[in-house]
């Protein structure tokens, strides 16, 4: 989501919290002007968060994914609950949480909103919980679907147990072979350019969670406008 953020505008500070070291090398090797905490944010002393004029990020969604492949989504709300604390503790302007659709209980009805990659130049639906406290979003150019949604997933269609997978078989569908982690990136709408730390494994699972960039340029976009206005 920082990424989109920053195709939108520059000149901005961030601040990325992660527990996993090597997407937080990835985070600030990306964006301009940013630091990183090392920390679970369920754990970590709000007090030593702030001021903040925007608070962007994305709850873990296993607990709620239609793509959880043991079928055991538990609905585990700790994450998405910490996160509006956050947002409560801090009180941003602007606050924007991504999840899977299947969380938006945990969400009030006014913050609810559904966004589909899809619709922001992108060939693949995604279509995502986009909750929070922003400006409308006009989407842009409509692309006819050619890939299944990329999800943190995808390096299990390409294990030796293909012929298991689904995700698989429905990746080589399309391609007929496995994609390369540049590849998957440049359909999640990432720069070229843009550097993901880690192995195979690592580089997928990192894109998978990712916000689109596209969607996300396009929320900061309409924050920008109205803060112009």
């Amino acid at each position: 989501m920082s990424c989109g953020f920053q195709l939108a505008a520059t000149g901005d500070h961030y601040v990325g919290i992660d527990r996993w070291l090597l997407a937080l090398h990835t985070y600030q090797h990306n964006i301009v002007d940013s630091e990183i905490i090392h920390a679970n944010v369920r754990l970590i002393d709000m007090s030593t968060l702030g001021p903040a004029d925007i608070i962007i990020g994305g709850p873990p969604c296993p607990p709620f994914s239609g793509a959880n492949i043991r079928g055991n989504r538990n609905k585990d709300p700790r994450h998405v609950e910490r996160f509006l604390e956050v947002v409560d503790h801090l009180k941003p302007r602007y606050w924007v949480m991504e999840e899977s659709p299947f969380a938006a209980f945990l969400v009030p009805e006014q913050y609810q909103r559904f966004l589909c990659a899809n619709d922001f130049n992108l060939y693949q639906q995604r279509k995502r919980l986009i909750a929070g406290n922003y400006p409308g979003v006009t989407p842009g150019t409509h692309h006819r679907k050619i890939h299944p949604s990329i999800r943190a997933q995808e390096v299990k269609a390409f294990n030796k147990n293909m012929r298991l997978s689904k995700r698989a078989q429905s990746c080589c569908q399309y391609f007929g072979r496995r994609l390369t982690s540049w590849e998957l990136q440049i359909l999640m709408g990432f720069p070229s350019d843009y550097h993901f730390f880690g192995n195979y494994r690592d580089r997928c699972i990192q894109i998978g969670n990712a916000v689109c960039p596209p969607v996300a340029k396009a929320i900061y976009t309409a924050i920008l406008i109205e803060k112009d206005i």
